[in-house]
């Protein structure tokens, strides 16, 4: 268990390599509430054990509520000792087999005029996406608009830029119900700086499921930044890269 955590440590500080965020927004309740409600039970009917004992024989006998048989103290204590322990082991796990999304960005020519931003899964567990979200904003524009599907994304940018999503960018089409294993790697985007440069805010954020159900957020923005990653010496020749197109 040691070992997995160090492993996913060093596979945390290798994949950052974008300014993104990750967070866990849920666990999975029927893996942690039986075991939360076995402690609290155990927990309180042994303090009222505790109590009771304390009390006198005739109120033990005749008294409600120290008349209330319960369970003995060792019985109790086995009990909470075994779920507060379950319980740690489960999140000790869950932490070991978490993936972890990253992003990494490059330009494809010196010249800076086409992007390149790919998706990998690292940690030691693979991912089951729940939902997709586009957060997008215009340059000159006040608000964000949010889009659930990328076909809608990609109406909004074609009536507000004119951009033909074939061949000024190309975005992966990922939706709900799209599994990763641990280590896959997708082109999450590719485009062109002339349309890049007319937004202000290109974010998509993941919702997505790791072995034992838990719930992450993951926000990641695709925009150029002034720490990004150095270009490669490559020129562009199309829009489909070296790597293939992005299936639609």
């Amino acid at each position: 268990m040691r070992a997995l955590t160090r492993l996913r440590r060093r596979a945390r500080r290798r994949l950052a390599a974008d300014d993104v965020s990750q967070i866990r927004i849920s666990r999975r309740l029927r893996t942690t509430l039986p075991f939360s409600i076995a402690a609290l039970v155990a927990g309180a009917a042994l303090v009222f054990s505790i109590i009771q004992s304390n009390q006198s024989k005739w109120r033990q006998d005749h008294d409600w509520p120290w008349n209330i048989d319960v369970p003995a103290d060792s019985t109790l204590a086995a009990v909470l000792v075994g779920a507060v322990g379950w319980r740690l082991l489960r999140d000790q796990y869950a932490r070991s087999v978490e993936p972890l999304l990253a992003v990494e960005s490059e330009w494809l020519d010196e010249s800076k005029t086409y992007r390149l931003v790919d998706l990998k899964v690292g940690g030691q567990g693979s991912l089951v996406v729940r939902a997709v979200r586009w957060r997008v904003r215009l340059k000159g524009d006040t608000d964000e608009s949010t889009f659930d599907t990328l076909y809608g994304l990609r109406a909004h940018l074609k009536d507000r830029l004119n951009v033909d999503p074939d061949i000024d960018y190309r975005m992966a089409k990922i939706r709900s119900g799209t599994s990763f294993d641990k280590g896959a790697k997708e082109r999450l985007f590719e485009g062109k700086a002339s349309v890049l440069v007319k937004l202000a805010v290109l974010t998509v954020v993941f919702e997505f499921d790791s072995l034992v159900g838990d719930r992450f957020e993951r926000s990641a923005d695709l925009l150029p930044h002034p720490e990004a990653p150095a270009p490669s010496a490559v020129a562009p020749s199309s829009l489909v890269t070296p790597r293939g197109p992005i299936s639609a």
